[in-house]
């Protein structure tokens, strides 16, 4: 990672991820890719923590809760229109 590289070159630093409950909970019908990312963000920062603070390095992440907006609500706005359709193909 980019910004590890440079803040291992500083000497310390502090990384700030940002990731959603869907990652961290069973996430909701139709949404896999959204919740599989945000699930992503969630073990990256589990895996680098013992690795960075090693290095006077703190990584951390903040899950937000429930905001509802068009992308639960529909597949179409969580992965766009292009993509529907052609998974399992």
């Amino acid at each position: 990672m980019l910004v590890s590289q440079f803040k291992i070159q500083q000497g310390q630093g502090f990384i700030f991820c940002l990731s959603s409950m869907a990652g961290a909970s069973a996430g909701w019908d139709s949404h896999d890719p959204y919740v599989t990312e945000k699930a992503g963000v969630i073990g990256f920062v589990h895996r680098h923590a013992t690795e960075l603070g090693e290095r006077n390095i703190r990584i951390t992440g903040a899950t937000s809760g429930l905001i509802i907006t068009a992308q639960p609500r529909s597949v179409e706005h969580s992965v766009g229109a292009g993509v529907i359709g052609t998974f399992g193909s």
